[in-house]
C-alpha cells in the first residue's frame, strides 16, 4: 500500500473515532460532515 492511502485511511479512522465518541456522549442529533445523520449510522448493521 502506498503512503498516501495509509495517511488518508488513518485520518478517516481518527475522525470516525472522534465522531463515535461524540455519539456515545449523547450528541446523536448532530449531522455528520457528509450529510448523514448519526442516527442512521447507529442503526446500520
Amino acid at each position: 500500500m502506498d503512503e498516501l492511502f495509509l495517511a488518508q485511511f488513518r485520518t478517516t479512522i481518527e475522525s470516525a473515532s472522534e465522531r463515535l465518541l461524540e455519539i456515545s456522549e449523547g450528541e446523536t442529533e448532530k449531522p455528520l460532515k457528509d450529510g448523514w445523520c448519526a442516527k442512521q449510522i447507529l442503526t446500520l448493521d
